[in-house]
């Protein structure tokens, strides 16, 4: 219910909602799918974090197969601590590195001055 709250209806402009902070709220994998759909079309949010809700690979690729390539200057999403494992050979991590990089959010050097926190360690 959430996720359709945060999508704009056709016709009608983005809610305004500008942070969205989900911290510690086990959405796993299916939430941040969710989330993910709101990403592509909700240009108002500024911020988003993620932190300790299980999202798992799955949940990962899923948001990064969402990613715009329009985000704002500001724009932050976090997803640390959600149980990634660099170890599964069922994800394509090179592609879900290629798709942050398309999407312009940094994510590598100092973690609080990325755009994009969170991305699991090898």
């Amino acid at each position: 219910f959430l996720a359709q709250a945060l999508t704009p209806e056709k016709g009608k402009s983005d809610p305004t909602l500008e942070e969205l902070d989900l911290m510690n709220n086990s959405i796993g994998p299916e939430g941040a799918r969710a989330i993910a759909g709101v990403m592509t079309c909700n240009k108002r949010l500024k911020k988003i974090n993620l932190w300790w809700n299980n999202i798992g690979n799955k949940g990962l690729e899923a948001i990064c197969e969402n990613l715009r390539k329009d985000y704002p200057r500001d724009f932050v999403l976090d997803v640390r601590y959600n149980g990634f494992d660099r170890s599964d050979p069922s994800v394509d991590w090179e592609k879900m590195k290629q798709q942050l990089e398309n999407s312009k959010l940094e994510y590598e050097g100092d973690p609080e001055e990325c755009r994009f926190r969170g991305w699991p360690e090898e």
